[in-house]
């Protein structure tokens, strides 16, 4: 529940409103500010919290910022599942889904659970108002992440567009674009569930708080394992499914090509086939880790829309 202030009183200090800023010195306690019509209560109540060292709980946050939050779990979680759903259809058709269209064609399906990252990852960093906080670092090293990521994505798909037979030294560049998305999305992914677990704080949700922290760790050692560049394989190596009555190799280049999501149909659809190897082994271990993680982005997604309803219900946004 809400925190009010315990009497109806003029501000006789300056109060900044936790919605856009404006000073709220003079008014009553029980007013709303003039310029956005926050509850003025609430900005006390936030601003009495952060003065004496600690951050307000998310249900006193500025309604349209914790908006923010859930919708940009939303757009990861659908990108994971965008991902994953489209290996299946590409293994279900046996490698041939939207052959003979054009390449762009082709690639757009792939490109658009990129563009919803990035677009989920800027939303879910979006700086909250008010005075600067604590832990800027994680969140400003996500959101660069996530565009640095898309960048190496596009520089990679037009390596292939513009070079229709790409000779040697062409083929290296767009294989150590490959290693820099790798690279960005594991740094990108350790800052991203580092600021979730400072969100999770404030949600008063520790065991989400251990979790993101322990996915901070796992998700980027589990991309490092991946990468490889010319002349080097990751160490995830080759996964062999069946696929039109072939065999097929999948290597870790395949794997950075539908995105880490795909690595759990990829498994599914190879621990059921004839080859069980060990080979399968490491990407049984990575598609642990990509369920566990996008399962609680879906979780952090439900715990910010309760929050979300409940800042609503209380009048406190603009």
């Amino acid at each position: 529940m809400s925190a009010p202030a315990p009497a109806t009183i003029e501000l006789r200090r300056d109060v900044a409103c936790s919605a856009c800023g404006y000073n709220l010195r003079g008014l009553m306690t029980d007013a709303r500010c003039p310029e956005c019509s926050a509850d003025v209560a609430t900005s006390v109540a936030r601003h009495d919290l952060a003065g004496s060292g600690g951050e307000a709980p998310i249900y006193l946050s500025d309604p349209a910022w914790v908006r923010a939050l859930w919708t940009g779990c939303a757009l990861l979680v659908a990108a994971a599942a965008w991902q994953a759903a489209l290996t299946t259809v590409s293994l279900a058709s046996g490698g041939m889904f939207l052959s003979g269209l054009p390449v762009l064609i082709r690639m757009a399906p792939y490109l658009l659970p990129d563009l919803a990252a990035c677009l989920g990852v800027w939303r879910l960093t979006r700086r909250e108002a008010g005075p600067a906080r604590r832990g800027a670092v994680p969140r400003l090293a996500a959101r660069a992440g996530a565009v640095a990521s898309l960048a190496a994505t596009l520089l990679f798909v037009a390596i292939v567009l513009w070079t229709t037979n790409p000779v040697q030294w062409q083929w290296r560049w767009a294989q150590w674009a490959e290693f820099a998305h790798t690279v960005i999305d594991a740094v990108t992914a350790a800052a991203l569930f580092g600021y979730l677990a400072r969100l999770a704080h404030r949600l008063g949700r520790m065991s989400l708080r251990y979790q993101a922290l322990v996915l901070a760790a796992l998700l980027p050692v589990t991309l490092l394992c991946s990468a490889s560049w010319p002349g080097r394989s990751g160490w995830l190596g080759y996964i062999r499914v069946t696929m039109g009555g072939n065999e097929v190799n999948y290597d870790v280049t395949s794997l950075h090509a539908v995105g880490l999501p795909g690595a759990v149909p990829l498994t599914a659809w190879a621990v059921h086939s004839l080859q069980r190897g060990p080979d399968h082994v490491p990407w049984v271990m990575a598609s642990i880790i990509t369920v566990w993680a996008v399962v609680l982005l879906a979780w952090f997604g439900v715990a910010f829309h309760r929050a979300a309803a409940g800042t609503g219900g209380r009048g406190g946004g603009a």
